[in-house]
């Protein structure tokens, strides 16, 4: 799995996973921009951020819960400041779509309750439609975990992965 030179790719896939302490099935049920602190540590500086709403259907990995709602942020607006790598893994959240995604708590970022904000993992976003099957991957998430088909299938692969 390539370097991009600014963020090094897990070798393995067994590496991505343990790297992720969360993977869930979610359905998005809000989406809105605003601003929030840039991932540096100038803590002045904002910048337009794509907040999406979910709410979990079903936890593979992690301390979320089917039910919770949770905030998954992507930097840019998706409308005057679209990130391409965002685009090219796997695109900024829809309302009302159904995702597989992988997830890290932000470091720097809050909601206004004092939670916990998720950002998705480059190479750990697969859209789905309403049967749980996996209708959109990337490229680079096919060289990690090859064609599987549902989240039931993802299940499988995790339960086979030594992860010490």
């Amino acid at each position: 799995v390539p370097d991009n030179g600014l963020y090094r790719f897990p070798e393995t896939r067994e590496e991505l996973v343990r790297q992720t302490p969360n993977i869930v099935a979610v359905k998005v049920t809000d989406t809105r921009v605003d601003k929030m602190q840039e991932s540096n540590l100038d803590e002045n500086k904002k910048i337009d951020t794509f907040i999406a709403t979910a709410e979990i259907k079903e936890t593979l990995r992690g301390d979320l819960f089917p039910g919770d709602k949770i905030q998954i942020v992507q930097e840019g607006d998706n409308q005057k400041t679209i990130y391409e790598y965002v685009i090219k893994n796997g695109g900024y959240l829809e309302k009302g779509k159904e995702y597989l995604l992988f997830l890290t708590v932000s470091p720097l970022t809050r909601t206004d309750e004092g939670h916990h904000v998720y950002i998705p993992r480059i190479n750990g976003q697969f859209t789905l439609n309403s049967e749980d099957a996996v209708i959109f991957r990337t490229d680079m998430s096919k060289q990690y975990f090859g064609e599987f088909q549902t989240v039931g299938e993802m299940k499988e692969i995790l339960d086979t992965l030594v992860l010490e």
